[in-house]
This record gives structure tokens, sequence and C-alpha cells, in this order.
């Protein structure tokens, strides 16, 4: 829980002080001592703060606001944008309206505090109580809520044997004078596989981009063996041998799409053959109107599968590693 800044600074309350102070020596024959308000003067009688304490028990939190010389009516107390608002207005006296006014060191005016709330304050269930100027708030504690978190997986980017950052769907075979990309390093793949090793960053992989990679490959594969997974070109047939080099698991997608439709018996036969559990499907897609549709071959061919709350359905086979997603 914490209190969202207020301000109650302005111009015209600098320039009051200051004409202020210019009449201060008109009232030193009163003999009274005079108290400083907020700028070191005479009180601010715009918007004022009032004084809060929040206190936190097992069951519930706890707020209290100073409110002196209110009464009950003057105060509303509102819960907008998971933020508890207290509000109101302590109008001015009337009763001396005629006469001078030497002293006035009552604040006056509108008044609000925001408290925002946490995600397990029960915003429903708050009771509030006003006794001898204090509001006192209590917003019972519920179940906090389950937080998501995305997982972000650090890669190794091999094009032409290098390390490179490449905007997807401009890798093209044919046309390589379209290629694009945000980042080329000057660093070797074992590099980065030391970093993510040292830094024991599991579920990095390596994605081989085009031919002439796989030296690059296996020299980060040796770097770390059995902490990075390969894709980029595996087939039922080399998948084994990749295993074998060091991957921990193998990144399948354009195999599994032979004429760009999905192959359940394929995705079958690889699991009889490395183990459901050294498989990455990667589903990395593409918008298409507004749908996020698989893309296979480098980015460059759309396949026939949807990307949605369902695809866990496209695969039966349970405990497939399903959560290497990007959208392009």
């Amino acid at each position: 829980m914490s209190l969202i800044g207020h301000g109650w600074d302005n111009e015209f309350g600098r320039f009051e002080n200051s004409v202020t102070n210019l009449f201060d020596d008109f009232f030193k024959d009163l003999n009274v001592a005079r108290r400083s308000g907020p700028r070191g003067t005479r009180p601010y009688r715009g918007a004022w703060v009032p004084a809060l304490d929040v206190h936190e028990t097992e069951k519930e939190y706890v707020v209290n606001a100073e409110l002196p010389g209110i009464s009950k009516d003057q105060i509303s107390l509102d819960v907008r944008d998971s933020a508890l608002v207290i509000s109101g207005e302590n109008k001015q006296d009337q009763r001396y309206k005629e006469g001078n006014t030497h002293i006035q060191e009552r604040r006056y005016g509108s008044f609000s505090r925001t408290i925002s709330l946490p995600p397990n304050a029960k915003s429903d269930d708050i009771t509030a109580k006003f006794e001898q100027g204090i509001l006192e708030v209590k917003i019972p504690k519920g179940e906090a809520p389950e937080m998501t978190r995305t997982k972000f997986r650090p890669c190794i980017d091999l094009h032409n044997g290098q390390v490179k950052q490449i905007v997807g769907g401009s890798l093209n075979e044919s046309s390589p004078g379209e290629l694009k990309t945000n980042f080329i390093s000057s660093e070797s793949p074992s590099y980065y596989a030391e970093l993510y090793k040292q830094n024991n960053l599991t579920g990095a992989h390596v994605i081989k981009l085009g031919a002439g990679n796989d030296e690059a490959a296996r020299e980060a594969l040796n770097t770390w063996p059995g902490g990075l997974q390969i894709g980029g070109g595996i087939t039922i047939d080399n998948a084994e041998e990749w295993l074998k080099a060091g991957a921990d698991k193998i990144i399948v997608t354009s195999y599994l799409f032979p004429g760009a439709k999905f192959s359940l018996s394929r995705l079958q036969d690889l699991c009889e053959k490395v183990g459901r559990e050294r498989i990455v499907v990667d589903v990395s897609c593409r918008r298409r109107e507004d749908k996020w549709i698989v893309a296979m071959n480098k980015w460059q061919t759309m396949t026939d599968m949807e990307v949605n709350r369902g695809i866990i359905l496209v695969f039966p086979i349970p405990k497939l590693d399903l959560d290497l997603v990007t959208k392009i």
C-alpha cells in the first residue's frame, strides 16, 4: 500500500505569502505568537492535506486520517482504479465576516488523499468510522491474485556463422538483399554460450538460420553441453546427432509441416525416436488479418495452423514443451 503524491504549492500561494510578509509588522504590538504555516508564514487557505497513518495487521489494512474541525457529512470516501480516495472540504468560518482578522491559522478549503491499494485488498468490504476528528478506514485482506509471468529465453541466432538479430520475415534466401538486422555481434557463439552458462539461463537456444551454421552451432553446444537447445533444419534424421553433440533439446517446426500442413504422425514418430521430453515444438507465428498463423521456413511460409488458446489440443501427446512462441 502506498501513497500517491499530492501537489499543493502554486504560484498564487507564493505570491500570497510575499504580500503577507509585508503586513507582519502591523501586528507586532499584539504580542501574540504567530505559528508558521506550510511555507513558513501563515497557513495556506486553499487545498490542504490531512495527515495519515497506515497500519497493516494479519487480516486487514487500517488507514487513519486526521480531520479536525470537520463534520462527517463533509467527508467523501471512494475507491477508484484500485486506490482509496479520501476527500472533502472544510468550509471557512463565516461568523466573522465583519471587522479585521489579525491571525488565521486554521486551514480551510478542499482536501484529498489517495492511497493505492495492494492486490489482495478487498475493496468491496471496506468499513469506516469517524470519531473525534479521526477517520478510521479498514480494508480487509483477501487472497492475492495469481500473478501472470512471461518467460524470456536467451538465444544465439546464427546466420552465415555469425551471431545476429534478424528482423523476422526479412530472411529470404532467394532475395538476400532484403535481409534486415537489428544487431550483428562481433563476439563468437561460444562467448554467449559461456555467458548464459555462468548465469544459469536455462532454456537458452541456438537457432541455425539457413546453411553454413553447423560449425558455429557445435561451438556453442561444446561450450555448455546439456545447457542449450538447438533448432533450425531439425528432422527425424538428424535429431539424435544434435542431441549427441550436446543439445539439451531439439527445436522443431518445418519438419512437422510437410507442404505447410501439420503432420501429427511426424510428431509421434519424432517423439518415439528421441523421447517427447527432448522436443520443443516452435510455434512462431505471423499475423494474417486478425489471426496468428504458425510460420515455417524462416518465417517465409504460412502453415495451416492458427495459434490460439486451443492450440494444445492439436498436440495430444503430454509433456511437450510448447513455450517457445514468437510473434513476428
